[in-house]
C-alpha cells in the first residue's frame, strides 16, 4: 500500500510541477497515468514471434496497427496499420475490417479479420485484403480449420464454412434458430459454466469433421433485459432460466465437412437427462477417431468422462466421479492416447 500510495505522491507531483492538477476524472480517464500498454498479445505459429496491437489515442475506437516482434532479439516492426485497411461497398452499406480480435493463419501467412458483421482475410506479406462475406446477418466465432484450407463461423445460428482458395460457402446445419443454438454457447454456459468467448465448436486436428454443442431453448422462460442508455430505453427477452426453471437441453454433435453423394455424415448425442443436464467441456480426443466430452448433473454433484466415436456415434463412460455437496469443473482433461487423459480432479489431486 506504501508503495501504491508514494507512486501517486509522484505522479501528483510531476503533473503539479507542468502546472496540471491530479483530478479524479483524470485518474479514470483515457489515456491511462502509467501509459497504454499492448493489447491481444498473440505467438505466430513458428514459435519464435508474437504480435500485438497498439493503438493511438483514445476510446475504445481509436486507430491502432498490429506489430510483430522477435521473441529473441527484440526487434520489432509494424506489420499493419488500421489506415491501410480499406472500406468495402459505399454509403451506408460500407464496412471495413478492423484489427480487433485478429487471428493467425496456421501458417502464419494470413489474418482473419471482422469488421461490421463481416469476415475479411488479409494475404500477408502483400497486405491484400480480400471480404469472405457480405451478408445482412452478421458472421461470428469465425476459426480457421487446422490445415489452413477453410474458415467456420456462425450465422444465424448454423454452422458454416469457406473455402478459402475457391471462396464456396458451406452450410453444415440447417437447423438453426433464436431457440435453436448449433456451435455456440447461450447465456448459462458463456456466464456460468465455460468461463470463456461464447464458441461451442471444435475442429478435428485432421480438418475433416467439427464437433458442436446444440441447444435447444424452446423450454427456457424469457427475461427482460433493459438497456437504460439510450434516451427511449429499449428491451431485449433474453432466455434465462431462474432456479428450478427449466435449462436448454443440451446435445454434441460431429459433422463431416465435406459432404459426400450431397450429404454429411453427423452422429449425434442427446443429453438433457438427469445425469447429464449440462456438457460444460468438449474436445477432440488423440488423432481424430474421437469426441471427449463432460456430462455435469444439474446439482453438480456428480460428473462423468465419455467419449463419442464419429464414425459409430457410439458413447462410452471412461470415468466418474462424485461428491454429496458440490464438484468444481477442473481444467479440461489433456488427451495422452487412446483412452488416456490427463485430468486434475479435487479428490485425487
Amino acid at each position: 500500500m506504501r508503495g501504491v500510495l508514494a507512486g501517486l505522491v509522484l505522479v501528483s507531483a510531476q503533473l503539479l510541477a507542468g502546472e496540471r492538477h491530479l483530478t479524479v476524472e483524470r485518474i479514470f480517464s483515457e489515456p491511462p497515468l502509467d501509459g497504454t500498454l499492448p493489447k491481444e498479445v498473440r505467438w505466430l505459429p513458428d514459435g519464435g514471434r508474437f504480435s500485438f496491437l497498439e493503438t493511438r489515442g483514445e476510446g475504445k475506437d481509436a486507430p491502432g496497427a498490429l506489430w510483430l516482434e522477435e521473441a529473441e532479439s527484440g526487434t520489432r516492426q509494424c506489420l499493419l496499420d488500421d489506415g491501410e485497411l480499406p472500406s468495402f461497398g459505399e454509403g451506408a452499406d460500407a464496412v471495413k475490417p478492423g484489427l480487433t480480435d485478429y487471428q493467425w493463419s496456421p501458417r502464419g501467412d494470413a489474418l482473419l479479420l471482422s469488421g461490421g458483421g463481416d469476415l475479411f482475410i488479409v494475404a500477408l506479406p502483400g497486405k491484400q485484403v480480400r471480404r469472405l462475406t457480405a451478408t445482412p446477418a452478421k458472421e461470428e466465432l469465425a476459426e480457421f480449420s487446422p490445415d489452413g484450407r477453410r474458415v467456420s463461423f456462425v450465422r444465424d445460428n448454423d454452422i458454416f464454412t469457406i473455402e478459402l482458395a475457391s471462396g464456396s460457402e458451406a452450410r453444415l446445419t440447417e437447423d438453426g434458430s433464436p431457440d435453436r443454438l448449433n456451435g455456440k454457447l447461450d447465456w448459462v454456459y458463456e456466464e456460468e459454466l465455460a468461463g470463456r468467448k461464447p464458441i461451442g465448436y471444435a475442429w478435428s486436428p485432421d480438418s475433416r469433421r467439427i464437433a458442436f454443442l446444440t441447444f435447444d431453448e424452446i423450454g427456457v422462460p424469457r427475461y427482460p433485459i433493459v438497456d437504460r442508455l439510450p434516451v427511449h430505453p429499449t428491451t431485449t427477452q433474453q432466455r434465462y432460466p431462474q432456479p428450478g426453471d427449466p435449462n436448454p437441453i443440451v446435445g454434441l454433435s460431429v459433422i463431416e465437412v465435406e459432404a459426400r453423394d450431397g450429404a454429411r455424415a453427423r452422429h449425434t448425442w442427446a443429453g438433457g437427462g438427469s445425469d447429464a443436464e449440462y456438457v460444460p467441456r468438449f474436445g477432440w480426443a488423440k488423432g481424430s477417431g474421437s469426441v471427449w466430452f463432460v456430462a455435469l448433473n444439474r446439482a453438480q454433484t456428480a460428473l462423468e468422462l465419455r467419449r463419442l466415436d464419429v464414425t459409430s456415434g457410439l458413447v462410452t463412460t471412461l470415468f466418474g466421479t462424485s461428491d454429496p455437496a458440490w464438484l468444481n469443473l477442473a481444467d479440461d482433461p489433456i488427451p495422452l492416447a487412446d483412452d488416456t487423459y490427463l485430468w486434475n480432479l479435487e479428490s485425487t489431486g
